[in-house]
């Protein structure tokens, strides 16, 4: 498949079928987000790259996705760029028809994203009274 117009897009464009193998990898998003070749992400498994604590979040991003023709769907995620680090990302779906009514690509747009830190516990009120005493003693002088 020939797309045109993506390579030197600013975030990463990709086209997906709907098992998840990549058909297309834009160039300038692939090197500078993913750290590789679009040639090393045609042909293979978006889940590949997937941090392994994200995929069913992904998965189900990406069910939504093809149940839902044209329905866009976001997820937030690791990916492993082409040195084994992994980058946070965010990731825009849509699923479209291609040709037939029964061919159907997902399109993704993926840009970097602020990490996703875990949910903090909850913070216990008397925790919260013993640090304002601090502070208030600290400033206090006492």
């Amino acid at each position: 498949m020939e797309f045109y117009g993506f390579d030197e897009a600013p975030d990463y464009v990709g086209a997906y079928d709907v098992e998840g193998i990549c058909v297309y990898a834009s160039r300038f998003g692939a090197q500078t987000l993913l750290g590789c070749e679009p040639s090393e992400l045609v042909g293979a498994s978006a889940s590949e790259r997937f941090h392994p604590d994200d995929v069913a979040r992904i998965m189900q991003s990406h069910v939504n996705s093809v149940d839902g023709i044209d329905a866009h769907t976001r997820v937030t995620y690791r990916i492993r760029r082409g040195d084994g680090a992994y980058r946070w990302v965010e990731t825009t779906s849509r699923t479209m028809p291609v040709g037939s009514e029964h061919q159907r690509l997902i399109w993704t747009v993926t840009r970097s994203a602020a990490p996703q830190l875990p949910p903090s516990p909850a913070v216990d009120g008397d925790l919260l009274d013993e640090f304002g005493t601090a502070i208030a003693t600290d400033a206090g002088g006492a």
